[in-house]
């Protein structure tokens, strides 16, 4: 990774890492970034509460999609604002992939 990635990329992980915490309540185990030429990957492992594990463990799978929806159209809002603002680019869309049993979420935006 070029200097000015790993630059980039640092500071897509201080954002994500900050936002996963305000929006969560607590902040993630971790957080690894991929910059390549055509799309930017988040993986970020530690992000479900203890609420949302215990949906998860009793089957309600729905009812944890319901809230997990609505704090990520916050979430993409405001990230892909502050990701167009740092790498001065204009994404416009990202993907977001949970995965309860591994308890993360794997976040690409393409560009």
């Amino acid at each position: 990774m070029r200097r000015g990635e790993a630059k980039a990329a640092d500071e897509i992980k201080k954002i994500t890492f900050k936002f996963v915490k305000y929006y969560r309540g607590k902040g993630p185990q971790y957080v690894n970034v991929r910059l390549n030429y055509s799309n930017i990957t988040i993986y970020i492992k530690g992000v479900f509460t203890n609420l949302d594990k215990l949906l998860y463990e009793n089957a309600d799978e729905e009812k944890l999609r319901e809230v997990f929806k609505g704090a990520m159209l916050i979430l993409k809002r405001e990230l892909l604002e502050k990701i167009n603002e740092v790498l001065n680019v204009n994404c416009t869309f990202l993907s977001i992939k949970e995965n309860y049993i591994e308890d993360s979420i794997t976040i690409i935006i393409p560009f």
